[in-house]
C-alpha cells in the first residue's frame, strides 16, 4: 500500500476514534503537538536504539507506531514479545515496542531495558549489557499510558550550574537519556543570546558595546536571562554566541525528532541599560538590586508590558526566533520577576502586566502558551500573597498558561493557591540548589506527593525535574520520572520499587547472589537512613569556610546507618568496580560518610580549643587537614568528581568559540560560579561542589588556614580573631583560587575500589567489637552504675569512627558504643546495659584515680 495512503488511512480512524469519544471521557489536551509521520516516528526511534544499544542489538526490537488512547489522549507505549507462529519459540527480532511518539516508543525501552534486562542508561554511564535472546516480557503485550500530558525537565539555572560547557556529544547523551525516561517537554535555552544580539543590534539601533554591559559571561548567563544580573563576567564573544547558536539547532532538531516539546525563550521585558537613553519616551523602571550585587552588575531596567515598544521586540524577537529554527512547539518560557520585586504590588497592575505580555506573545503565535516559574510565588511570598497571585495570573486565558510548581517537594503552591486558580501547572521537584553536593530524599514523599496532586487537582497538566543541577541524588530523578508513567499501574510498595532500582543501576543478576544482597540491603539503609526523610538539602561541614561555631549539616541523618550500607557496598565493589554507575555512587557514599566524620573530628577538634589543649588542637587539626585530603583523592579517581574536568571544558568552549587569546575568561567564570559566585562573594559558597583539586586547594586550603590561626592563639593565649580570619581566607585563597590559572588533570587518578579500600581500612573497618581486640579490653556494665561519661556530643556512635576519633585523641583512654568518648578523669554516670572498650594502655592510668579505677573493677570484663 502506498505510504501516504496507509497515514491517511492512520490518521483518519485515530481522529473518528477520538471525535466519537464525550468530554467527560478525557482531559482536552493543552498543546496541539507538532505533526510527524509514522515514517518518521520509526526512523527517529531507531536512530535513537542505535545510539544507545549495544552494537547490532538495535536489530533485535521491531519498532511500531501505535495512537493514543482516544478516552485519555495520553502518550503511550506498549512492550511485546514476537514469538514463532509455527513451534511457539522466539525469533530474531524478539521484541516489539510501540508508541505514539519516538519518545514514548524510547520511554518503553528505557522500561524494558530497566525492568527486564537490569540494564540502564545513566547520567554517570550506560550500564546495557544484553546476551541473547533478549528476556521475554511477562505480561506480553505490556502496556502503559502516561499519567500527565507533559513530563518535563531542565531548570533555567541547569544550563549554567550544570550545562554551561557541554557540547554537542554530551547534549545528543542527555537527549537520548530523556527520552528513555519518558521525558516530553524540555527547557531549550541554548544560544538565545546570538538572536538577541542580532535583534537589538539590527532592528533597535543598539551597539555591541552597549551590549557587552548587559550580556553576562558564559558561565552565568541563566541569571541574565532572568535579569537578576547583567555584564558579570562578560563580555560574551561573537564566537561564543554563534557556536551556541549552532548548537541549539542541533538540539532542537534532536528533540522534535523524538517528538520532545522544545520549550523557548521569549522576551519578558528586560532591555539593556542604555535603553532609556536610546528611547526616552518609553516606560522603564529600574529593579532593585539583587543578592547583594551592588548597582555595576544588577539592578534590572525592565520594560513596562503595557509600552508600545514591549510589543514590537516581542514580535519581532519570536518571528526572528522562528525562522532561526524552522518553526516553534508554540510554548515559550520568561519570567518577568523572578527573584525580582515589581513596582507596584496591586493586583491590578499586575494582571495588566501580564496581560499585555501574553498579548505581545499572541499577536505572532495565535497558539502560543507561556510557561512561568512559580519559584517568585515561593520566594517571596511577603509580596505574593493571594490577591497578588490571583491578580498576576488573571490577565492570561486558563489555556494560555502553564505554571511550573518548581519546588512543589518541598514547597508547593497548588496547595494553597487553589491549583494556582484554574490555570494548568506542572509539580516540580527542585532537588539540587546550584549542584551542592549532599544526599538527601525522600522517596515515599515524592510518590505520595504526586499521587494526591493530581487525584486531587483538575489544573495539574505534569510532573518535572527541575532541579539546578544534575547527577546528584540520581534516584529522585528517576523515580519523578516513573510516576509520570505509572497511570495503570502505581507505586504501591517502594521497597520492591527499591530493589528493582538497585537491580538495574549497577547490572545486578541473581546468580551473584552475595552481591545482590549486600547491594539490595546497603540501599534498604540508605532508602531508611537517607531517602526516607523530609529534609531539604544541605552540604557538608568541610566544604563551608570554617568559624567556631558552625551548625551541623547533618543532624538529621542517622550517619551509623549509613556507614554501614558504606560497608555492605565495599563488600561487593571489587566485583562491580567495571559498572560506571556504581562508581560514581560509591564515590559519593564513601563523600558522604567521611563528610559525617568529619563533623565528629570537628567536635574533637573544638573541645581541644576550648580547653586550651595546645597539643589536641595541633594532633587533631592534622586530622582534620589528612581527612580533606583523603576525601580528595577519592574523588580523583573519575572524572565527573574532578574539577579538572569543569575548568577544561570552560578552556574547549573557548577554542569552540574561535575565541583562545581570551580562554582565561571562559575558566575565570568556570572558578567563580562554583566558589565565590559574585566578585565580592555575592552568594558565595551556594555553588560549592566537592570536586578533586578543588577540595583540596579550595576548601582544605580554608582549614589549613583555620587550624594554624587556632593553633597560634592558643601558642599566644590570644583570642582567635574570626572577622580577621574571614577577610584573610577570602582575599587570602577563596579570591585568588577564583582568580587563578592553575591546571587540574581532568584524567582519572587511581582505581577507585583501591582507593576507597584503604579508606575504608583507615576510617571505618568492619565495626565490630572482635577486630579491636588488640587495642582494647571491653567491660559489661550489667547494674547501670558504672558508665564512664564525656561531655562530647557526637553524630556517630558506629564503632569504626569511634575507634578512629578515640585514636586520633590524646585525651580519649575509651569509648561507649553508644557514642560516648570517655576522656581522663572523666565523671561516671548510670547507663545499664553499656559496653566500654577501654585502651589497653589506659588501663594503667586509671588506676590513680581511685574512684573510677573502682568502679571499672565492678565491671564485667568480656573475654576476649
Amino acid at each position: 500500500m502506498n505510504k501516504a495512503i496507509s497515514f491517511f488511512l492512520f490518521s483518519l480512524i485515530f481522529v473518528s476514534i477520538i471525535s466519537c469519544t464525550t468530554t467527560e471521557e478525557k482531559k482536552k489536551p493543552l498543546l496541539q503537538r507538532r505533526y510527524q509521520s509514522p515514517d518518521d516516528i520509526i526512523t527517529a526511534a531507531k536512530d535513537l536504539f542505535k545510539r544507545v544499544l549495544p552494537q547490532g542489538f538495535d536489530t533485535e526490537f521491531q519498532i511500531e507506531v501505535i495512537p493514543v488512547n482516544p478516552k485519555t489522549l495520553m502518550d503511550v507505549f506498549e512492550i511485546e514479545n514476537i514469538q514463532s507462529s509455527s513451534n511457539n519459540k522466539t525469533v530474531s527480532p524478539s521484541i516489539i515496542i510501540r508508541g505514539n511518539s519516538a519518545a514514548s516508543i524510547g520511554a518503553g525501552l528505557g522500561w524494558y531495558l530497566k525492568y527486564f534486562c537490569n540494564a540502564s542508561y545513566a547520567w554517570s554511564g550506560s550500564q546495557i549489557f544484553l546476551t541473547l535472546p533478549l528476556p521475554s516480557v511477562s505480561p506480553s503485550p505490556l502496556r502503559l499510558e502516561s499519567s500527565v500530558e507533559f513530563r518535563y525537565f531542565l531548570n533555567v539555572c541547569t544550563h549554567s550550574y550544570t550545562m554551561a560547557w557541554w557540547d554537542w556529544e554530551t547534549w545528543q547523551y542527555e537527549i537520548d537519556w530523556m527520552a528513555l525516561n519518558g521525558i516530553n517537554m524540555a527547557l531549550a535555552f541554548t544560544g538565545q543570546e546570538y538572536l538577541w544580539s542580532k535583534l537589538f543590534t539590527e532592528s533597535f539601533g543598539f551597539t555591541d558595546a552597549e551590549l557587552d554591559d548587559w550580556f553576562t559571561g558564559p558561565a552565568f548567563l541563566a541569571w541574565g536571562r532572568m535579569g537578576n544580573i547583567r555584564g558579570y563576567g562578560g563580555p560574551l564573544s561573537k564566537g561564543w554566541m554563534s557556536a551556541q547558536f549552532q548548537l541549539q539547532q542541533q538540539i532542537l532538531t534532536r528533540l522534535r525528532e523524538l517528538g520532545i516539546i522544545a520549550i523557548l525563550p521569549a522576551f519578558a521585558g528586560h532591555v539593556p541599560p542604555s535603553f532609556p537613553s536610546k528611547y526616552p519616551n518609553s516606560t522603564v523602571s529600574i529593579l532593585p538590586t539583587w543578592a547583594g550585587f551592588n548597582s555595576t552588575f544588577s539592578g534590572d531596567t525592565v520594560l513596562d508590558a503595557t509600552d508600545p515598544l514591549f510589543s514590537k521586540i516581542s514580535v519581532a524577537f519570536l518571528k526572528l526566533q522562528s525562522d532561526a529554527y524552522n518553526g516553534t512547539d508554540h510554548v515559550y518560557n520568561a519570567d518577568t520577576f523572578n527573584e525580582m520585586v515589581p513596582s507596584s504590588n496591586d493586583p491590578t497592575f499586575l494582571a495588566n502586566q501580564s496581560r499585555a505580555v501574553y498579548s505581545s506573545y499572541s499577536q505572532y503565535d495565535p497558539h502560543a502558551i507561556w510557561m512561568i516559574q512559580g519559584w517568585m510565588f515561593t520566594f517571596d511570598s511577603d509580596f505574593w500573597k493571594l490577591p497578588q497571585i490571583e491578580g498576576y495570573l488573571s490577565g492570561v486565558p486558563n489555556e494560555n498558561m502553564i505554571i511550573l510548581d518548581l519546588d512543589a517537594w518541598q514547597n508547593p503552591m497548588w496547595d494553597k493557591t487553589n491549583s494556582f486558580f484554574g490555570k494548568p501547572f506542572i509539580w516540580c521537584i527542585i532537588d539540587d540548589g546550584g549542584q551542592r553536593p549532599g544526599m538527601y530524599g525522600d522517596l515515599n514523599k515524592i510518590v505520595s506527593d504526586i499521587t494526591n496532586v493530581i487525584n486531587e487537582s483538575k489544573s495539574i497538566y505534569g510532573v518535572g525535574l527541575a532541579s539546578e543541577g544534575l547527577f546528584i541524588n540520581y534516584i529522585n530523578f528517576v523515580l519523578v520520572a516513573e510516576m509520570g508513567w505509572r497511570n495503570n499501574e502505581s507505586i504501591k510498595n517502594i521497597t520492591n520499587w527499591l530493589n528493582n532500582y538497585s537491580s538495574y543501576r549497577y547490572a545486578l543478576t541473581y546468580e551473584r547472589e552475595s552481591v545482590y544482597d549486600n547491594i539490595i540491603n546497603g540501599w534498604k539503609l540508605l532508602h531508611k537512613y537517607i531517602y526516607s526523610e523530609p529534609y531539604e538539602q544541605s552540604s557538608s561541614m568541610f566544604s563551608e569556610r570554617p568559624a567556631l561555631r558552625m551548625d551541623s549539616c547533618i543532624q538529621w541523618m542517622n550517619v551509623t546507618g549509613v556507614t554501614d550500607a558504606f560497608r555492605l557496598f565495599h563488600k561487593s565493589s571489587f566485583i562491580l568496580k567495571d559498572i560506571p554507575s556504581f562508581r560514581f555512587d560509591y564515590i559519593d557514599l564513601t563523600r558522604q560518610v567521611l563528610s559525617n566524620l568529619f563533623e565528629d573530628v570537628f567536635t574533637s577538634f573544638m573541645k581541644a580549643y576550648n580547653t586550651k589543649s595546645l597539643s589536641g588542637v595541633e594532633s587533631i587539626g592534622i586530622e582534620l587537614i589528612n581527612l580533606i585530603s583523603d576525601i580528595d583523592r577519592v574523588l580523583a579517581t573519575h572524572y565527573l568528581w574532578t574539577v579538572g574536568n569543569w575548568i577544561e571544558g570552560a578552556k574547549y568552549w573557548a577554542t569552540l568559540s574561535n575565541d583562545e587569546d581570551n580562554s582565561y575568561l571562559y575558566e575565570s567564570n568556570a572558578r567563580h560560579l562554583i566558589t565565590i559566585w559574585g566578585p565580592n562573594g555575592e552568594l558565595n559558597g551556594y555553588a560549592t561542589r566537592h570536586l578533586s583539586g578543588l577540595t583540596e586547594d579550595y576548601h582544605n586550603g580554608r582549614w589549613k588556614l583555620f587550624v594554624s590561626r587556632i593553633q597560634e592563639s592558643l601558642k599566644n593565649d590570644i583570642p582567635f580573631d574570626e572577622q580577621q580570619y574571614d577577610s584573610d581566607c577570602f582575599y587570602g585563597i577563596e579570591k585568588v583560587w577564583a582568580e587563578s590559572k592553575s591546571i587540574y588533570p581532568s584524567n582519572e587518578i587511581g582505581s577507585t575500589v583501591e582507593v576507597i579500600d584503604k579508606i575504608f581500612k583507615k576510617y571505618v573497618g568492619n565495626g565490630t567489637i572482635n577486630d579491636l581486640s588488640d587495642l582494647y579490653d571491653v567491660y559489661y556494665d550489667s547494674t547501670g552504675t558504672q558508665v564512664l561519661y564525656s561531655n562530647l556530643t557526637l553524630q556517630t556512635y558506629d564503632i569504626g569512627h569511634l575507634n578512629y576519633l578515640c585514636q586520633i585523641n590524646d585525651d580519649c583512654n575509651g569509648f561507649t558504643v553508644n557514642g560516648l568518648l570517655q576522656a581522663k578523669n572523666s565523671l561516671p554516670v548510670s547507663q545499664k546495659g553499656s559496653i566500654l572498650l577501654l585502651k589497653k594502655q589506659s588501663k594503667q592510668d586509671l588506676s590513680s584515680n581511685q574512684m573510677l579505677h573502682n568502679r571499672l573493677n565492678a565491671r564485667v570484663l568480656i573475654p576476649q
